[in-house]
């Protein structure tokens, strides 16, 4: 009956663990979505948008925050795989190179353009020196 005691314990931890690793995913993913918000917020007011192009702005921001959700859900799912005994690799060779996660990056991508889109050649610039600035000195300009 002992040699069972340890092993029990070690399940009830990696369950423990498993939780708190999710719950705190949980409560950055709030704050992130808040940040974000935040972030674009403070961008589109540094770029000083025209009533149209704010329009779009929100119209293009929301369409991206359903795709990071997705991305987000897609991640939980990755790691809420791996801390089992025994991962599905299927699964997790998915996430890494799956069609619906090399869409949503895709998605990510045509946000960006679609946001350079609707900006002037100047706003454009200002842009890239405000992310390089975010950035900071690993990546040169």
């Amino acid at each position: 009956m002992k040699p069972k005691l340890p092993w029990i314990l070690l399940v009830i931890s990696l369950a423990f663990n498993a939780f708190l690793i999710g719950s705190a995913q949980t409560r950055k993913q709030i704050e992130r979505a808040k940040t974000f918000k935040v972030r674009t917020e403070a961008i589109a007011n540094q770029l000083n948008l025209d009533p149209q192009q704010y329009e779009n702005f929100t119209r293009i921001r929301d369409e991206f925050e359903q795709v990071l959700r997705q991305l987000t859900e897609k991640r939980q799912e990755f790691f809420a795989e791996l801390v089992k005994d025994h991962p599905d690799q299927k699964v997790l060779d998915e996430f890494r190179s799956g069609d619906s996660v090399k869409q949503l990056r895709l998605q990510v991508l045509d946000w960006i353009q679609s946001f350079f889109g609707i900006l002037r050649p100047e706003q454009r610039q200002k842009l890239v020196e405000l992310v390089r600035k975010r950035a900071g000195p690993k990546h040169p300009s």
